[in-house]
């Protein structure tokens, strides 16, 4: 993307963020709410409002001057597909463009049992149904957005590899959806996905840098650095879960030893679980529901699950203090079930990276839990949402290259 084409898609998406946060609102008002003069304002709400996006509703009220337009934002103008695989569920949904849902619907598939391609035919039914049941106006759906829990080349849409898939590995996602479906498809990591619709939600200017973790089946990270989704050349950025605590531990799927991963992530924890608890359902899938049972049958039985889970926060804490050293972000975000849970386990955990982190200013980066509902599938139709913004895909929503002063 040239530098030309970078401002004004943050241009338009600062423009639409704020219409969104303040709307009914005037061209005057958004440009003192963004800092963009009121040349570049005039000309992107034009723009804006002549794809649909943004539409005039009325005049507001004046105290003698000239009553200035109001602008909302049109969230019915296009829609959006996401669809996110896990180890054993895939989910697909449509969205209008505030992310409110027209169609979902969640199906289990095991992952790594099953071939890629039974996976990419599910994959396909599963993403047909969804435009099928969004039954919106030609023209206005505008992609879908996939996303893969590993390694994802994302100019070229294709699934790298499934670390706790080992049979997905160099499969073109994007180019079967295309030729199946005849839609513009993006695919990407997950973390990524879910740390770009993070951002698109803030109705206030987000910090510059920062990192979204996903403690799940398997762990990993999102990465946004100096304006964009930091993404590498061979999609291995954020891949922290094998990161090795313990060079002489266990080997992992991906053929290093003692990768984090082995230690906090669900399957670990509930191999850990079964320790304690011999009487632990052994049919068990790793889901983040899988957390919540374990700790409830835990507890049911007398048995505390905090030695656990304080374990793995102690582990975590190390995690986020050498990311921090390492990408210096603003925010961090955590994906975490068993840390919702247990809040005085998360309060201890952010205590921890500081206090043991001298170079790590307390009052220069915040971590958080994620609050987000449903932040996998929201995140991949994001992917959809983001691309539309940016220069190489101009031609679907019809911008200009033009980018407007700052």
């Amino acid at each position: 993307m040239t530098n030309t084409s970078s401002l004004k898609k943050s241009n338009l998406l600062r423009i639409v963020q704020t219409i969104k946060a303040l709307g009914p609102v005037s061209k005057p008002e958004i440009a003192v709410s963004t800092g963009l003069t009121g040349a570049s304002v005039h000309n992107l709400v034009k723009e804006l409002e002549s794809k649909g996006l943004v539409k005039e509703i009325g005049l507001s009220s004046s105290s003698g001057g000239r009553k200035a337009s109001l602008y909302t934002f049109n969230s019915s103008s296009f829609y959006l597909i996401g669809f996110t695989a896990t180890l054993n569920t895939m989910t697909a949904a449509v969205y209008d463009l505030d992310y409110n849902t027209l169609y979902q619907n969640d199906v289990d598939f095991n992952l790594p049992a099953n071939s890629v391609e039974s996976g990419m035919t599910t994959v396909v039914e599963e993403v047909r149904k969804a435009v099928e049941h969004a039954a919106v106006m030609p023209g206005t759906l505008l992609g879908i957005g996939v996303s893969f829990p590993g390694l994802v080349d994302y100019e070229k849409g294709v699934v790298i590899r499934l670390t706790n898939a080992p049979r997905w590995k160099n499969v073109p996602v994007r180019d079967v959806l295309e030729r199946e479906l005849g839609q513009p498809t993006v695919v990407d990591k997950d973390t990524n996905a879910a740390l770009l619709h993070i951002r698109q939600s803030r109705t206030q200017a987000a910090p510059v840098n920062a990192v979204f973790l996903s403690i799940s089946h398997g762990i990993g990270a999102g990465l946004y650095l100096n304006g964009g989704i930091f993404r590498s050349n061979h999609g291995l950025a954020g891949e922290i879960g094998h990161l090795s605590v313990d060079c002489e531990g266990k080997l992992c799927n991906c053929d290093n030893r003692g990768c984090l991963e082995l230690y906090i992530s669900n399957r670990a924890l509930y191999e850990k679980a079964k320790e304690m608890l011999p009487s632990l359902d052994r049919e068990m899938n790793y889901a983040d529901n899988c957390i919540e049972t374990i700790a409830a049958a835990m507890e049911k039985d007398g048995v505390s699950p905090m030695t656990m889970f304080t374990a793995a926060s102690d582990r975590l804490a190390r995690c986020i203090g050498d990311t921090i050293r390492m990408y210096d972000p603003d925010e961090v975000i955590i994906e975490c079930a068993w840390l919702r849970r247990y809040e005085e386990i998360y309060r201890q955990l952010c205590e921890s990276v500081f206090d043991n982190n001298n170079l790590i200013d307390r009052s220069a980066v915040t971590i958080s839990l994620n609050t987000v509902e449903n932040i996998w599938v929201k995140g991949a139709a994001a992917l959809v949402y983001d691309k539309q913004f940016s220069n190489y895909t101009s031609e679907l929503m019809g911008f200009s290259s033009e980018a407007g002063e700052a």
